[in-house]
């Protein structure tokens, strides 16, 4: 990765088909005007099933996120959900990737930067976006509901 580039973006593939240009712009400027080492893009859902939840203390200040099958019965209560939409300062995430673990599931969970940020006390970013613009796919009905909805989408844009 070339030191020129101060910024890195990261959009899980599965999960990124319903944002809008408007939102990517958002949130990019966000990061770039706030000067977070990390920013991410999160939004509410009544059913949180298999979502990462958003960890956040007393003071509404981003702690950590975790993954729906490392979470807590008090964990999975959580509303927020990570949408998988990142923004990194590129020397930051550069020195802190390296110290993401393997996961007891065995994978690296890249939310683990996010608890790495806020453990250093470094400022972290949130743009909440509508539920309408996100959908997570993580099970076959999922697929099945996120399929309908993009062909509207398509149609709808024709």
């Amino acid at each position: 990765m070339s030191q020129k580039y101060k910024h890195v973006v990261v959009a899980n593939g599965d999960d990124s088909a319903f944002y809008n240009i408007e939102t990517i712009k958002s949130i990019l400027t966000k990061h770039i005007n706030s000067g977070a080492k990390l920013s991410f893009v999160s939004t509410k859902k009544e059913e949180p099933f298999g979502l990462g939840r958003v960890l956040r203390n007393s003071d509404g200040k981003v702690i950590g996120i975790r993954e729906d099958k490392d979470a807590s019965e008090e964990e999975k209560q959580i509303k927020e959900v990570n949408c998988g939409l990142y923004v990194f300062n590129q020397p930051w995430f550069r020195k802190n990737i390296k110290k993401v673990k393997i996961s007891a599931s065995g994978e690296y969970y890249l939310v683990d930067l996010v608890a790495l940020a806020a453990r250093q006390g470094e400022k972290i970013e949130v743009l909440v976006v509508g539920s309408d613009e996100w959908f997570g796919i993580n099970t076959i009905q999922q697929l099945k509901t996120a399929d309908e909805l993009m062909r509207k989408k398509l149609n709808k844009n024709r």
